[in-house]
């Protein structure tokens, strides 16, 4: 039972031998290092702004997803060389991608939620169809019955489809981004200390 006890009060502190955690805010620091900040902008995208690459924003969105929802998350990043850009710069942009990135999932929920409508509405004038040719036609043939059926499934599929992107797809994307929006603190960009 002591064994059991030790395992549980381990498992209740263990983000600690991963992150520095400050427990006066109650933030975990999560940090990366690179050797220049390009390592961090995109090179295929030619922007006023640059805009940070794909694997930086995965690996910030993976390190606060693995912290416990306890702790907000303060992004640290250090580099071996500035090459000339600011930490002021650097931050500037960093609230620039994060804007972007919010206002990005938020268009494309909007746009879930059209096709959602499309299908759910595809749906309903199928059922609309069934129900108008049940009436119409009901010689209870073998060819009736088969048309029928063929049109309850086209009516259902866009039904299921439209739950899903609204129950499913858009919850998730919305949990994902107000979890980090909520747990995001800060992102700090500097110039590695030198070595003593």
């Amino acid at each position: 039972m002591g064994a059991m006890r030790e395992i549980i009060r381990k498992l209740e502190t263990i983000e600690e031998d991963f992150f520095e955690i400050d427990k006066t805010t109650n933030t975990a620091v999560v940090r990366f290092e690179y050797e220049t900040p390009e390592d961090v902008f995109d090179p295929t995208i030619n922007s006023k702004t640059p805009v940070m690459s794909s694997d930086f924003l995965e690996s910030s969105k993976r390190a606060i997803m693995q912290v416990p929802d306890k702790y907000k998350i303060r992004i640290d990043v250090a580099f071996d060389d500035l090459e000339g850009w600011s930490e002021d710069d650097l931050a500037d942009i960093s609230r620039k991608n994060l804007l972007f990135l919010l206002k990005s999932s938020y268009n494309a929920s909007r746009s879930s939620n059209r096709l959602a409508i499309s299908l759910a509405l595809t749906g309903l004038i199928f059922i609309f169809l069934s129900i108008l040719l049940g009436q119409v036609w009901s010689d209870g043939s073998f060819f009736h019955s088969m048309v029928l059926y063929m049109l309850d499934i086209v009516a259902t599929v866009p039904f299921w489809g439209a739950m899903d992107i609204c129950f499913i797809e858009n919850r998730e994307k919305r949990r994902t981004v107000i979890n980090m929006a909520r747990r995001y603190d800060s992102i700090v960009f500097h110039q590695k200390k030198p070595a003593e």
